[in-house]
């Protein structure tokens, strides 16, 4: 029995993560794609919406998929309960994250890609426990202005 328990904990940690998952792509799916990304598309090319609505329904049927596999591993309800009740912090960390995504999207509206990109990656740094600073501030200097020019040179696309 106490062999189970990490396996129950962890499958609930799963369920809790891909119903969060789930919520989250339905969201993108019902108001946020089709509020804030353009349809129109010309003549032998694909809409501006149709990666972004790929990407948030493979999402979706992934995350039910990950729900219903974990679920089917759980024996009881109370176990199902008692797994939940000790991945707590691993949901903390999934609505943190979601908050920040919100904040950083957000930002780009308002401060533009480059500060929030660099900002972003500071704190995903910084909370992963990355301590070199050097390397921390080259990369935050680096890679925004890197991924800014591959966009404008491939796609021609001016981030904001």
């Amino acid at each position: 029995m106490a062999d189970l328990q990490p396996k129950t904990r962890l499958a609930a940690i799963d369920i809790a993560a891909g119903l969060v998952l789930a919520a989250m792509s339905a969201i993108c799916l019902t108001w946020i794609i089709p509020n804030h990304v353009g349809t129109g598309a010309s003549e032998n090319d694909l809409s501006p919406a149709f990666f972004p609505r790929l990407t948030a329904w493979l999402c979706l049927a992934l995350s039910l998929c990950l729900v219903a596999v974990q679920a089917a591993r759980i024996n009881s309800l109370s176990a199902l309960r008692t797994g939940l009740a000790k991945g707590r912090s691993v949901l903390f960390e999934t609505v943190a994250w979601a908050a920040v995504a919100s904040l950083a999207w957000f930002a780009m509206s308002v401060i533009g890609y480059m500060p929030t990109a660099a900002a972003l990656l500071v704190l995903g740094a910084i909370v992963c426990r990355f301590r070199h600073a050097l390397a921390i501030a080259g990369l935050a200097i680096v890679l925004p202005a890197a991924i800014d020019q591959m966009a404008w040179l491939i796609f021609q696309v001016d981030l904001p």
